[in-house]
């Protein structure tokens, strides 16, 4: 399909393995897994301590990502708990015990409309990615809650999603079998999802930036549909907040910060979107589970 034979496709893909500018992984999938509660949580920290609490929250699994910023909040956290009291729990004792943090706020996420799975690169032809699609739709189905053994399989799946079930049984103390058992029903009914990923550095859009936004909520869909062609949005979340939509872009340049924000709101006028605040990202400590280095890289874990 891309005109390289299987040889020097694997050849590569280790290297950029290897530098931490690419890797696989896997993610419980938000319209399937209904009860786990995320949220953006905004984290005010003492100047000096910055790094120190993030490496804390960092080395937390149920927080997803995490990034230094630029404006009102040092830290913005992206956190998934099990239901609202463990984000209570883990938020207003947790965070607010570590030494440092002077504040926090929590915008709970209500629903997901666009998710880093539906973000392309774009470097692929229509024809080649169409191939590269085909038969990989899962077909999605409302499952229960994860139980501890499914929750395992997706822990390992998360930190390696091309491991194999020998060592995803061995890791999570699993037996083959079971692994073996469980890990199609998680693939094929969509409860796990499996992505490609690459370092921001050098994907062409070294720039990150969050929006904070207020729509009306009669017009929450259409805005939603709208913003689906936005080159570089990587997340669009709707909140419970004073702004109810938030959302997570990669850019150019920073001038683009500005130029984006125009496009939208010239874009959706008509809709009456108003753009409160936006966060440009100086450092990106976690990527969608993945720890990353100074120099955005993923940490081999």
């Amino acid at each position: 399909m891309l005109g390289v034979d299987p040889a020097t496709v694997a050849r590569r893909w280790q290297r950029l393995e290897a530098e931490g500018l690419a890797w696989v992984h896997a993610a419980v999938n938000t319209d399937v897994d209904q009860d786990l509660v995320r949220a953006w949580v905004e984290v005010r920290v003492a100047g000096v301590q910055v790094d120190k609490v993030a490496g804390q929250l960092a080395a937390e699994p149920n927080v997803l990502s995490l990034r230094l910023t630029a404006g009102e909040r040092e830290l913005l956290a992206l956190l998934a708990n099990v239901d609202l009291d463990e984000m209570a729990q883990f938020v207003g004792t947790h965070i607010a015990a570590i030494d440092g943090v002077r504040s926090t706020r929590t915008h709970l996420i209500t629903e997901a409309p666009i998710t880093g799975a539906d973000w392309r690169l774009n470097v692929l032809k229509p024809d080649e990615r169409a191939a590269m699609e085909a038969g990989s739709t899962p077909v999605l189905g409302r499952r229960a809650r994860l139980d501890a053994a499914d929750a395992a399989i997706a822990t390992e799946l998360e930190r390696d999603g091309r491991a194999g079930v020998t060592e995803i049984a061995e890791r999570a103390g699993l037996g083959i079998s079971t692994v073996r058992r469980r890990l199609p029903g998680l693939l094929s009914s969509g409860t796990l999802m499996v992505h490609c990923d690459v370092s921001r550095q050098v994907s062409g859009y070294p720039v990150s930036a969050v929006y904070f936004a207020s729509v009306p909520a009669v017009h929450l869909e259409k805005v939603t549909s709208s913003l689906r062609t936005l080159p570089g949005l990587r997340l669009c979340s709707i909140v419970a907040g004073p702004d109810n939509l938030v959302l997570d872009v990669w850019l150019e340049s920073l001038r683009d910060v500005h130029q984006l924000e125009n496009f939208v709101s010239k874009r959706l006028k008509s809709l009456d979107v108003r753009i409160a605040d936006r966060a440009v990202t100086l450092r990106t400590y976690k990527h969608h589970g993945r720890v990353l280095d100074v120099e955005g890289r993923a940490v081999i874990q």
